[in-house]
């Protein structure tokens, strides 16, 4: 399967951020250069995170973003792994059981919505009524003591405010989730797969799920069916049932909390 173009990946990700109420003109890596387009990837299937998270009831906000000019705010995202108390000004979501009250604030307003999403999260939605924080491209630690990168990143907000307090990676047995996306133009080999059980065996706590838009490789989904944790979704790419596929996954992690 062919690799989606990074101009209908950024046109999927507006999409989705759309239908939750937010908008943001541009995308960028933490440092403000260009994302490549295994990152753009990752953002996309976070937007599908935060869909599902919207789908089971609750309200979803993005923070840290920053004024672009005249047009609007634009979403920062890690280009690499790193440690989620070194990341000021990376873009992440916040999931709250609040109701979106700044859906009502922002209709008939003269101010692009995008305001809205700059300064609500700080007035209604105060950290400790925070559900979850979602995160792309941080690390964890492991169970070994190894810290391993987690391209998408589900956590308990107080660990995550301990994690920025301390200094340290988010601890294993406190992760709700973890995605490894793979971004490529050919189907994954397996030992893509192999490595993806071994780090389910670090990773404790929590789904793993291991997200491609490359076709599907009858040897990993085999190995990775055997182990109820573990989820392999091939062929995801933007309007493509996969997404379908992932968001209920996504959505029974949603329902537990």
């Amino acid at each position: 399967m062919a690799k989606p173009s990074l101009k209908r990946l950024e046109g999927a990700i507006t999409r989705n951020l759309a239908a939750l109420g937010h908008t943001v003109s541009g995308f960028s890596s933490a440092s403000g250069g260009v994302l490549r387009d295994n990152d753009m990837y990752e953002v996309y299937v976070f937007t599908l995170l935060l869909k599902a998270a919207e789908e089971q009831g609750l309200s979803v906000g993005l923070v840290n973003l920053h004024p672009r000019g005249g047009s609007g705010l634009e979403a920062r995202f890690r280009a690499s792994p790193g440690d989620l108390h070194a990341g000021p000004g990376c873009t992440f979501g916040v999931v709250t059981p609040l109701p979106p009250l700044w859906k009502p604030l922002a209709r008939g307003a003269p101010l692009d919505l995008s305001t809205y999403v700059r300064m609500i999260p700080h007035f209604l939605w105060p950290p400790w009524h925070w559900l979850a924080e979602v995160h792309t491209g941080v690390k964890v630690m492991g169970h070994s003591g190894v810290a391993h990168e987690a391209d998408l990143l589900v956590l308990p907000m107080w660990e995550a405010q301990a994690a920025r307090i301390r200094k340290r990676a988010p601890r294993y047995w406190r992760v709700h989730l973890v995605g490894e996306c793979k971004f490529y133009a050919d189907k994954l080999g397996l030992p893509l797969g192999r490595a993806f059980v071994g780090l389910a065996s670090e990773i404790r706590r929590g789904d793993l799920v291991l997200l491609t838009n490359s076709a599907r490789t009858d040897s990993i989904g085999a190995l990775v069916a055997t182990r109820p944790r573990l989820a392999y979704i091939d062929s995801l790419t933007p309007t493509k049932p996969a997404e379908k596929m992932f968001k209920q996954i996504a959505g029974k992690v949603w329902a537990r909390l």
